[in-house]
């Protein structure tokens, strides 16, 4: 086994967790996502118009911090009014009378504050009286006090800093009344001329604007002795249908067919990825196999080789002993041609392996003769003597 084939099954284990910490990790979104999605329902819900419709004396008596109801009509700007000795106390939830202000709406300006919530919930809709359709078709209100309804003539829209004194200052006194308003309908974005006056009362709905952090969006109103009558029967274009909760199950079958859809992606990934290197490691097996092979037939012509050179080497070697041999015995047959007999001279019957035996009596032979020419020729000496 190679070094890729370990890799791979080292790095399954590794693709396998990536994957499920992948899974968990989203799902775990998707669950936090439904969450916020069920908490936002419930807001919503909770503020809802539809848990007010009790008689509003039911609501006093319940909490006798309301102090009025006021609907514009058209919208869903359709909520009891609490005030509260701070203004902080129904910040997170409430539409709120400022504690400066009397809660008979008997000032010349009431500032009521309203969060600027999604799908138009509380106040979430006075930001859309920026658009001249909105301020021009939606004109009218009511106000519930003192268990009389007065009616509301919408007549201006500005949008001013949160700290902006000139604007947000309750219950103006009667000497600064005429400049506070001459200044408020020079910068308002919209106006509609009612006949405001420096003696009328004016409720001034705030939120906050989507434009910039401390900007604020102020809706005015002219407070009359009649109520109009309702123009609209249904809500506005902008109007917050109740939601149920198939939207948030939607989403979350949404969400987890896309994690299944990029869990499985990458899971088909590695697999292809797998493959490949199944496949390489195979083919790097099939050529190392064929090397092998390569090798082993090398190796056995290699030692015929071998054993071919030995043979040869055997054979030279024969053949310079057989060399040197014939040498020797010419240099015998030169030293002894003369002084040996022809018949002593090696007979023409032995063979090639009686050479040695043939030598070796032939000295004999020719010592001998030497030795009885030498007697032989002392005697003839001693005789002429």
């Amino acid at each position: 086994m190679n070094a890729d084939a370990i890799g791979l099954k080292t790095t399954k284990p590794s693709n396998n967790a990536a994957n499920n910490g992948l899974l968990v990790f989203v799902l775990a979104i998707a669950v936090f996502a439904l969450y916020e999605l069920c908490d936002s329902k419930q807001l919503y819900a909770a503020t809802d118009k539809t848990n007010y419709e009790i008689p509003f004396s039911e609501l006093q008596a319940i909490n006798p911090e309301v102090v009025a109801w006021l609907e514009v009509y058209g919208t869903n700007i359709d909520y009891p009014v609490t005030q509260a000795s701070d203004n902080a106390r129904y910040v997170t939830g409430a539409i709120i009378l400022d504690a400066a202000n009397s809660k008979d709406f008997g000032d010349f300006n009431s500032l009521v504050y309203g969060h600027h919530m999604e799908k138009d919930v509380l106040c979430g809709e006075i930001g859309r009286f920026s658009e001249r359709v909105w301020f021009e078709e939606y004109k009218y209100g009511n106000l519930h006090c003192r268990g009389e309804d007065y009616g509301i003539e919408i007549f201006a829209f500005l949008r001013a800093d949160a700290y902006d004194k000139t604007v947000f200052t309750p219950n103006v006194g009667e000497s600064d009344r005429g400049r506070y308003l001459e200044e408020f309908l020079e910068r308002a974005l919209y106006k509609r001329d009612v006949g405001v006056t420096d003696t009328d009362r004016l409720v001034l709905l705030v939120t906050c604007s989507s434009d910039s952090t401390n900007g604020r969006d102020i809706l005015a109103g002219k407070i009359t002795g009649k109520s109009f009558t309702d123009p609209f029967m249904a809500p506005g274009p902008a109007g917050y249908v109740q939601e149920t909760f198939l939207w948030p199950l939607l989403a979350l079958v949404i969400i987890s067919r896309l994690t299944w859809f990029f869990v499985a992606g990458r899971r088909h990934r590695f697999r292809v990825a797998d493959c490949k290197t199944l496949h390489r490691n195979f083919e790097e097996q099939i050529d190392l196999k064929v090397h092998f092979e390569d090798n082993r037939a090398h190796n056995w012509h290699a030692e015929e080789l071998k054993a071919h050179k030995r043979h040869f080497d055997e054979l030279k070697n024969l053949h310079r002993h057989c060399e040197e041999r014939r040498a020797r015995k010419r240099r015998l047959n030169e030293r002894t041609k003369g002084d040996v007999p022809y018949v002593l001279q090696r007979p023409h019957f032995l063979h090639e392996g009686d050479e040695a035996i043939h030598t070796k009596a032939g000295n004999h032979v020719i010592g001998g003769l030497r030795r009885s020419a030498c007697s032989a020729s002392t005697k003839n000496t001693r005789e002429t003597h």
